[in-house]
């Protein structure tokens, strides 16, 4: 009755497990495919022929009397091209490569839950390769995704200061690197045409910090792979150590 009883509570906790990781799974490929999508699109702009759109935008600034007392207002114009002379998008192709895999990941992962069958390589081992394998990829999952934050931030935080009156090269590029998104959130507030220049910069800063939850996602995987692994190994010594009971009472 006892070992019937540890059989169903067994079976109950596995089934629990395999269900947590896999709405985990699908969580981490719809995750994969928005980062995919936004990075996709960024580049498609990059690449496209943004650099040959030029605007015109304005800076207006207050100025002061010797008393520190506002006593007029100056209005500053000048054109400037859409990407200035160097876009750093080495952040954007790291975050692609962890997003696709995070994609080729989940699918595997829901591939190895429907398909999950233990190999047995001797009498007292068992050798559940569905959650080795979760294991591992989640892992790997793991130190890109650490890797992509570090990188992406890094790199945002490295873009040149941006000033008004900075140079700019014959084709009214800025002169200067700077990130997509570092860019456009210092364009956005010097033209009334907010939605072109504010698209990029939320896009960027949101693809930048849906890498966390991608990484937690990544990481609660593990975890819970490594205790199904733990207890399938705890379920298997235990099954041999009741049948070598079983043989030295007979």
């Amino acid at each position: 009755m006892s070992k019937i009883l540890h059989c169903i509570l067994f079976s109950f906790s596995m089934n629990l497990l395999r269900l947590s990781i896999s709405v985990i799974a699908i969580l981490l490929f719809l995750l994969s495919v928005i980062l995919l999508g936004f990075i996709c699109n960024s580049l498609a702009y990059v690449n496209g022929d943004a650099s040959q759109h030029t605007a015109t935008f304005t800076n207006i600034y207050n100025t002061y009397d010797i008393n520190g007392q506002i006593n007029g207002t100056v209005t500053s114009q000048r054109t400037l091209a859409y990407l200035p002379s160097r876009v750093d998008i080495g952040s954007y192709w790291i975050i692609f490569a962890a997003a696709l895999g995070g994609l080729l990941d989940s699918l595997l992962i829901i591939f190895f839950i429907i398909r999950r069958t233990p190999i047995s390589i001797t009498k007292t081992l068992v050798f559940d390769y569905f959650n080795a394998t979760i294991a591992v990829l989640s892992l790997l999952r793991i130190g890109i995704d650490t890797a992509s934050i570090a990188f992406s931030f890094v790199q945002f935080n490295n873009s040149n200061d941006f000033f008004f009156d900075g140079m700019t090269d014959s084709n009214n590029k800025y002169i200067g690197h700077f990130t997509l998104e570092a860019f456009n959130c210092h364009l956005k507030n010097y033209t009334t045409d907010t939605e072109t220049f504010n698209r990029w910069c939320i896009q960027g800063r949101v693809a930048r910090w849906l890498l966390v939850p991608h990484l937690i996602l990544s990481t609660l995987i593990f975890i819970l792979s490594l205790i199904a692994s733990g207890s399938t190994r705890e379920d298997s010594d235990n099954q041999n150590r009741h049948s070598s009971n079983e043989n030295d009472n007979n």
